[in-house]
């Protein structure tokens, strides 16, 4: 998708000049999506994944346009590990299938208000949260404790949801 504006009154401006963005060496995001269609690169610390369909076009508008949102987010990149973004759980090719967790209705509706969840999750690290086969957003299990990294400006604030 694209959209540009035409600017009718004032005066005439240069094109804005975008920096060349940080292509990055392979970084393993096999789990999350399918490497061999996808590649990658960095915008301040965040990870973007594009196909590679766009690549050419992308490169070229991004030289002449300042670029408002490409691509998917996959996570924001750290030394040691990627933290998933919630663009990335509800992204309809993302599979990631090495731990998700199915949540009950009542479940659900306290993780989706960022809730503490009581689950007995197998290992620590990340799950894919689902309800009905659907995904919903991402858990951390820490071994004493699970955080809950649905986006706080997205959770249900109401309290009379349910009838239990």
């Amino acid at each position: 998708f694209l959209a540009m504006f035409r600017k009718k009154d004032g005066q005439l401006k240069e094109v804005l000049k975008q920096v060349p963005i940080k292509m990055l060496r392979p970084v393993n995001v096999s789990a999350f999506i399918d490497q061999a269609a996808y590649f990658t690169f960095l915008q301040n610390e965040n990870l973007i994944a594009m196909h590679h369909a766009h690549r050419d076009i992308f490169q070229f508008l991004n030289s002449r346009l300042k670029i408002v949102k490409k691509g998917i987010l996959l996570g924001k990149q750290l030394p040691k590990e990627i933290i998933p973004s919630h663009e990335l759980a509800l992204y309809k090719k993302c599979i990631y299938s090495e731990r998700t967790v199915a949540l009950d209705l009542k479940d659900t509706v306290a993780y989706l208000r960022k809730e503490t969840l009581d689950l007995q999750l197998p290992a620590k690290g990340w799950y894919l949260v689902c309800y009905q086969h659907f995904a919903i957003g991402w858990l951390k299990n820490l071994g004493n404790r699970i955080n809950n990294y649905y986006p706080s400006n997205y959770r249900i604030l109401s309290q009379n949801i349910l009838p239990f």
